[in-house]
């Protein structure tokens, strides 16, 4: 059990992060300060950066928070809930995970384009935010890459290719129609469902055993 020093740290910490969220959203990552984060959370400006070196990495770490919960969701809803195929059990966490991200559309473009939980860069590098965005990633490809080596003892994936390979593959797909979509790219009205289940489609032909 942690001790009460660690807890009450960890309490600031959590207290400072949903500070940032709630101002990130209600008025905007660029007109949030440092100053209405410090005075909304009720702590001093040390005690801000004694936990985030930055705003970019309070953001980053709520992309990490993010980027966790959905890997550990996608497992728990298939061993919850076992489909005929996990792959069809995947696909239909990630169907909900798309219209999720449709209804909280201008907070995930924020978090998809301007986090560096996903495209890592200056002096986030070598933070201890980078550090936990390692491990909240590796976290997230774990669960991935189970569920995949799952479908491959199944007999439903190929295993010519490691499942770690597919789950990055597959991710590295589901980032970039997120992305595009969020940054209206395309110039047609699909939706992200829409054009996010067909990028699906076409990636599971490519790791289907069948």
């Amino acid at each position: 059990m942690p001790s009460l020093r660690a807890r009450k740290k960890e309490q600031t910490h959590q207290k400072i992060l949903r500070c940032c969220e709630r101002l990130f959203r209600t008025q905007g990552y660029d007109e949030t300060t440092i100053e209405q984060i410090v005075e909304s959370a009720q702590v001093s400006r040390k005690t801000f950066f004694n936990y985030f070196s930055t705003k970019d990495a309070a953001l980053a770490e709520l992309g990490i928070e993010w980027l966790t919960q959905q890997g550990a969701r996608a497992r728990e809803g298939v061993q919850e809930h076992p489909p005929t195929s996990l792959i069809d059990g995947l696909k239909r966490f990630q169907r909900n995970q798309f219209e999720a991200i449709e209804q909280d559309r201008e907070f995930m473009k924020l978090v998809f384009t301007r986090s560096a939980v996903f495209f890592p860069h200056g002096d986030f590098v070598g933070t201890d935010s980078d550090q936990t965005r390692l491990a909240g990633t590796k976290a997230f490809f774990g669960n991935l890459a189970l569920l995949f080596r799952t479908a491959q003892l199944a007999g439903q994936v190929r295993s010519d290719v490691t499942a770690e390979q597919i789950a990055e593959i597959y991710v590295g797909a589901m980032l970039v129609t997120v992305r595009l979509w969020l940054t209206d790219y395309w110039t047609d009205d699909a939706s992200l469902v829409d054009r996010g289940m067909q990028a699906i489609e076409l990636l599971e032909k490519g790791f289907s055993s069948r």
